[in-house]
């Protein structure tokens, strides 16, 4: 019903039509030992620069002109705790919808000691089977296989001297 005439010409405008809203989603470890420090990773889709409220269960933190799509956030949580952002908006002001929570369980920190070291290894030792008092950790560093968890004292990269002089033996 629109009675009038059509435009012969349509005058300059900054007008952009965006068919996907902003996007965020979390990602960083899920279990850490109290007392750790982690890094939480925001990705974000759509135009920047962003605006979001990081909310953590107690308290919510307001992030702002962000324009990096990988944003990373330190983090020191004292107990497990689940991460949400609960607002997003893009450079037009264009708001989005919450992301799903991210989870990061702080475990207890437990003293690991390893039950069955020598003082001192021979570099012509035999491999000795690393054991710890926690059941579940890897044994890494020189002269260690870490899928066996044997050490090997000739891999270790390091000298020792056996010296015997009359009924004494000593270690250099």
């Amino acid at each position: 019903g629109n009675e009038g005439i059509p435009y012969s010409s349509i005058e300059p405008n900054y007008l952009e039509i965006y068919t996907d809203l902003p996007t965020a989603s979390l990602d960083g470890p899920l279990q850490i030992c109290e007392g750790e420090t982690v890094d939480l990773s925001v990705s974000f889709t759509g135009r920047s620069p962003w605006s979001f409220d990081l909310h953590d269960g107690t308290g919510t933190t307001s992030y702002t002109d962000i324009s990096m799509d990988n944003f990373i956030i330190e983090l020191t949580p004292l107990q497990t705790t689940s991460y949400q952002i609960t607002y997003l908006s893009d450079v037009n002001g264009v708001e989005s919808t919450v992301s799903p929570t991210h989870t990061i369980t702080v475990n207890e920190q437990v003293e690991v000691e390893i039950l069955n070291l020598a003082q001192g290894y021979y570099w012509e030792d035999d491999p000795v089977l690393l054991e710890a008092n926690i059941p579940g950790g890897v044994f890494s560093g020189p002269g260690v296989n870490s899928s066996t968890g044997y050490f090997d004292p000739g891999l270790a990269d390091t000298f020792t001297l056996a010296v015997e002089w009359g009924r004494h033996r000593i270690r250099l």
